[in-house]
């Protein structure tokens, strides 16, 4: 191909150039103009085409690339066979699996359309084209192929799209308007069809399935299994497309699959008031047995109380249950279980914490990790946690007395956190300093300042004794060798930047 004084010559390495009675390689650094030529046609005076092997179509202007089309753009295929310009300055491109018609304007701006087997070529694989007059042919493996170009047009109507048949449990079913199957009834599996008899059975296809996802999936297949769906409601959408690229409206196959009893809302409610039930009863019998002890052991007894149920009150577990209720409104049965299992974890964790003194620092952690998860999923994550132990700590050697850290940490999420726009943040340290065990509860808060006049404006009587429980406990079983400091923290303005608690226990080695 001649380009001013220069001679393009396509080869299996890429173009090389003859000038001055010389072969040079000027484009072995070009992606496109080093890859295997097959083919050059002139487009007009400033524009010539190249043909690749796996680039499609390059525009040369100014000996330049100037434009690439491929099958980004619309092509049958990147490895092209033939390009020929007719005198209407039509582009026609033999491909690999058909005869794409281009109508160029200019950069990333042509009209493309595409002929395949499904128009009535013998084989994909095309050697040559030539048009002659209102004729083109087309020479190919399997023959000579001729068509009248002015015949040539979009096919517009989309392929009617049915589904032809449902099986559930490898069973067939009848498809009706209200498809309900219970939850043993999971293994689905929907056949579908598409009437294109111009693409001679491969009709491309997408599918999705609603309530588990909204992407469409192609295919080239007529069916689809779903082999362990989970109750739930659930859309099944399919459509086809023809062979020139157009969608037919999806058809729709709507059913519900029933969960079992013990996953519904009203059976789940039954055992969260059965469980509360239970855990009244049991600690009403707790209380009894508690109570026949010596006056130190009912005092200590009384306070250990008072700690339990200002962490585990019946405000609390109302709370709880409004939360698993709400989950239940909402048919969200894996966020039900999910909150109901570590509810009863925490009430166990609870529990069996009460009837300990001192416990492992390595316990402490574990129940406060479980009551702040639930706290924030119950508060939807209105705010976050942080934990630091100190290297010196040994988490399964020292103790420290049992439920000692989480009134501070209700009251840090209730009153510091709760009101507060932001999303909150508390921290949590726990290191060994001179002797002894120091715990620090660090919130960013609004102050307790600013929460006693939020709770006067609310008119809030319910008084919180978590906290002073807690320091009775400490100064009874440490003989009064024990502090507890609460900081509001402020900046340069006086304004409240967060609350902190700072407990020392002197150390037992």
């Amino acid at each position: 191909m001649k380009s001013n004084d220069k001679i393009w010559i396509g080869t299996n390495e890429g173009v090389r150039i003859y000038e001055n009675e010389s072969i040079t390689s000027p484009f072995s650094e070009n992606k496109y103009l080093s890859s295997s030529i097959t083919c050059m046609e002139r487009l007009n005076n400033e524009v010539f085409l190249i043909g690749t092997k796996s680039n499609g179509v390059l525009v040369i202007k100014n000996d330049t690339v100037f434009d690439v089309i491929n099958k980004d753009e619309g092509l049958m295929s990147n490895l092209i066979r033939k390009i020929h310009v007719d005198n209407q300055n039509t582009i026609w491109v033999g491909t690999q699996k058909g005869i794409s018609r281009l109508n160029y304007v200019g950069a990333n701006n042509q009209e493309i359309f595409n002929i395949s087997t499904a128009h009535g070529l013998v084989s994909g694989e095309v050697i040559d084209v030539c048009p002659y007059r209102d004729m083109i042919f087309v020479a190919t493996p399997k023959g000579l192929v001729e068509f009248d170009r002015t015949q040539i047009n979009n096919n517009t109507i989309p392929p009617p799209i049915y589904i032809a048949s449902l099986t559930i449990n490898e069973k067939a079913r009848i498809i009706t308007g209200n498809n309900q199957f219970n939850y043993k009834e999971n293994n689905i599996n929907l056949s579908y069809v598409g009437l294109n008899y111009r693409s001679l059975g491969e009709v491309e296809y997408q599918y999705r399935m609603l309530g588990i996802d909204t992407t469409w999936v192609s295919t080239k297949t007529r069916d689809v299994r779903y082999p362990a769906l989970q109750p739930g409601e659930y859309t099944f959408e399919v459509k086809a497309k023809n062979e020139d690229g157009i969608w037919s409206e999806p058809t729709g196959l709507p059913f519900t699959i029933n969960p079992p009893f013990w996953l519904t809302w009203w059976f789940i409610l039954l055992e969260v008031v059965a469980g509360a039930l239970l855990i009244y009863l049991f600690f009403k019998y707790r209380i009894k047995q508690l109570t026949k002890k010596s006056e130190l052991e009912k005092r200590m007894i009384e306070l250990e109380l008072k700690a339990l149920r200002s962490q585990m009150n019946p405000h609390f577990i109302f709370n709880t249950l409004n939360s698993i209720q709400h989950y239940i409104v909402d048919n969200d049965f894996r966020s039900t279980n999910k909150y109901l299992t570590k509810f009863a974890k925490l009430i166990r964790t609870v529990l069996n914490l009460s009837e300990k003194n001192v416990i492992t620092i390595q316990e402490e952690v574990d129940m406060l990790k479980l009551y702040m998860d639930l706290e924030r999923m119950r508060f939807e994550k209105a705010f976050d946690y942080e934990l630091e132990i100190g290297e010196e700590v040994d988490l399964d050697y020292d103790e420290i007395p049992s439920m000692l850290i989480q009134p501070y940490i209700e009251n840090a999420i209730w009153h510091g956190l709760m009101n507060k726009k932001e999303k909150g943040l508390i921290k949590i340290g726990i290191n060994l300093k001179e002797n002894y065990l120091c715990c620090r509860v660090l919130d960013n808060g609004i102050g307790r300042k600013k929460a006693a006049e939020i709770k006067a404006k609310r008119n809030i009587k319910r008084k919180s004794v978590g906290m002073t429980i807690t320091k009775e406990r400490l100064e009874l079983i440490n003989n009064n060798d024990v502090s507890v400091d609460i900081v509001d923290l402020e900046d340069e303005k006086g304004n409240a930047l967060g609350t902190q608690v700072d407990i020392k226990i002197p150390y037992k080695n």
